[in-house]
């Protein structure tokens, strides 16, 4: 699959500590060398209607990797640390996710 890196999701990145950060990089080679998305561990899709199309979140211990997924192309949005993924209704931090993921 190709993958794509939002700048949100860079500086993210840079902010992890070095086991997250490697436990990051195994996340992602995990997600290039899967032909199917079914393929890919720990991913749940995200509520929120037509904003979460193709929006979906992949577990990484405490962490969250948000991104969107739509032919064949995986587009990493978002890490986020823990208690920070919550909910749509309860945490504005994902409304920003959505709104300023959405390119498609």
């Amino acid at each position: 699959m190709e993958i794509e890196f939002r700048s949100f999701f860079v500086r993210d990145a840079k902010k992890l500590s070095p086991q997250i950060k490697e436990d990051l990089q195994q996340a992602i080679s995990i997600i290039s060398q899967t032909t199917s998305f079914s393929q890919i561990p720990n991913v749940k899709a995200l509520k929120g209607g037509k904003n979460a199309m193709n929006a979906y979140r992949m577990k990484i211990k405490d962490y969250r990797i948000c991104f969107y997924f739509e032919n064949e192309v995986v587009e990493l949005v978002r890490v986020l640390p823990p208690r920070t993924f919550i909910s749509s209704s309860l945490n504005p931090l994902i409304n920003i996710f959505l709104r300023s993921a959405c390119s498609f």
